[in-house]
């Protein structure tokens, strides 16, 4: 699941790569581990995962319980909903922004990363794979734009959402080749509303897959324009 590390600052890339993991699903809600476990993976000793982790609590993305160990934090829908409705809002921004600043090298990068999803989506990869390679696909977008204060953001709310990703395992992964190339066809035309709306329509798309996965009725909508 996780790949070894093999260079300092060993803390922050024993943070980074967790985060990340988090973000794309790799791990589920209530799923428990512990240190010794994460570290073995990691080919690290216990002490910058538990640095990590710690920081990771503080983000509100584990929580750290007695005897128990480490525990991604539940997901109820009342939560879910609150959390898509306010990344509708911040992640569209983000796309306005990135199609005023994106530059070709990134739209070339997007184009990339879509074909690679779609030959993994035709080969059967497993779905771990997608999920890293959808998420490297919306922080391109978002990095391009929104560095500085809205990326944190956005962060933070994939964090909290992001293990419900993991349900892919069991229901399959969600086709959305079409939809990352609307969003790139509009950043490249450096169309704001329309990345704003291309965006807006993958995440909904995302949202109800996920949300009837589990079994939840959820109503997102797009912004007025």
């Amino acid at each position: 699941m996780l790949q070894k590390l093999d260079s300092t600052p060993l803390h922050e890339r024993v943070y980074q790569q967790l985060r990340r993991a988090i973000m794309a699903g790799l791990y589920s809600p209530g799923q428990s581990f512990n240190y010794g476990q994460v570290a073995k993976e990691l080919g690290t000793s216990v002490m910058p995962v538990r640095e990590a982790l710690n920081r990771l609590a503080a983000e509100r993305a584990v929580e750290i319980l007695p005897k128990r160990g480490v525990v991604i934090p539940p997901m109820t829908p009342e939560k879910y909903n609150e959390i898509g409705r306010v990344r509708l809002k911040l992640e569209g921004m983000a796309g306005e922004m990135a199609a005023q600043a994106i530059t070709d090298e990134t739209l070339a990068a997007l184009n990339t990363i879509v074909a690679e999803m779609l030959a993994m989506r035709e080969q059967s990869r497993r779905w771990q794979d997608y999920v890293l390679m959808n998420y490297e696909f919306h922080f391109a977008v978002y990095r391009a734009g929104a560095p500085q204060i809205l990326l944190p953001l956005i962060e933070s709310l994939w964090l909290q959402s992001g293990p419900l990703l993991n349900v892919y395992k069991d229901v399959g992964i969600m086709e959305n080749s079409h939809r990352h190339d609307n969003i790139v066809d509009a950043l490249k035309s450096r169309d704001a509303a329309r990345a704003r709306k291309t965006i807006q329509i993958d995440l909904i798309a995302g949202f109800d897959y996920i949300s009837r996965a589990h079994g939840w009725s959820m109503d997102f909508a797009l912004d007025p324009l």
